[in-house]
């Protein structure tokens, strides 16, 4: 129906996808778009509507920044003039791009209740003794008999960068949180409904938009766009009071306010950036 397949054939499950026909339209515009580098904003409208489309289907994170870099195109663009891509929005249709030809389509089940998979998250901005800052994250995830916990510093070349161009980076930090945690955990987010709880909502109102202008936002998101695709899960954001928040304790390297929680495994996460071990916050 109107360029999308349901398929119900499997037991207790329904499948969404696009139709082969769309895949190949869209798969064609898409590599144009990357082989010229560029927007000609007098085919903007046709392909915003192809691929707003095609989007919906997808029902992931997938996309989002290459769509919102098509709508500001629409709106600011003058006529008749072309938008040169830069890498961040290269890299975002390339994700579109390879979601729409080898992406599995979305899954949903439909016979036996799924309880969701809960995420805390946490960052943290302090000076510290050498007239810097320390920034330092936490999460704690509780997925059905499971549950784990991690608390480590900031990438330390990804902070030194965020520190050229801001003060400050306290909702970078946050949202940096969520992306370790979902980095961190893939394994046990594998098709499930997740319910990610953060406290700040600059992060919060950022993840949802899948969009920002500015550019370590933009980079985050991409890394968040990218664990998305390899994950298929369903994404809800919340937003839970701080002095609620059990991922808190861990951004600050606290335990004893974790206790309730025992058995958990403490866990080591990589950067989701770079790729490198992050290290770990001393217990205190």
């Amino acid at each position: 129906m109107l360029g999308v397949v349901v398929d119900t054939s499997e037991k207790g499950v329904v499948t969404v996808d696009n139709k082969e026909t769309r895949k190949l339209d869209l798969t064609t515009e898409i590599q144009k778009i990357l082989e010229t580098g560029s927007l000609r904003f007098d085919t903007l409208p046709a392909i915003l509507g192809r691929v707003q489309y095609a989007e919906l289907r997808i029902s992931g994170r997938e996309g989002k920044l290459a769509m919102a870099d098509i709508r500001d195109s629409e709106r600011h663009e003058a006529p008749r003039s072309t938008i040169t891509l830069d890498d961040t929005c290269r890299h975002a249709f390339e994700i579109l791009l390879s979601r729409i030809t080898s992406g599995q389509p979305k899954r949903f089940l439909g016979d036996v209740p799924d309880k969701p998979v809960c995420v805390f998250t946490d960052g943290a901005v302090e000076p510290n003794s050498d007239g810097g800052v320390d920034a330092t994250v936490g999460g704690v995830i509780i997925a059905d008999n499971t549950t784990e916990v991690f608390g480590s510093k900031v990438d330390q070349q990804v902070l030194e960068e965020w520190l050229v161009e801001l003060v400050h980076p306290v909702g970078l930090t946050e949202l940096y949180g969520v992306a370790v945690a979902f980095n961190l955990w893939r394994r046990l987010l594998l098709g499930r409904r997740v319910i990610v709880f953060c406290d700040n909502w600059t992060a919060i109102d950022v993840y949802i938009k899948g969009s920002s202008p500015l550019r370590f936002w933009r980079q985050l998101l991409l890394t968040l766009e990218r664990l998305d695709q390899s994950s298929g899960s369903l994404v809800w954001m919340a937003r839970v009071p701080s002095s609620s928040n059990v991922a808190d304790p861990r951004s600050r390297g606290k335990w004893d306010e974790l206790e309730f929680l025992k058995p958990f495994t403490f866990c080591k996460p990589q950067c989701p950036v770079t790729g490198r071990a992050l290290e770990n916050l001393a217990v205190g």
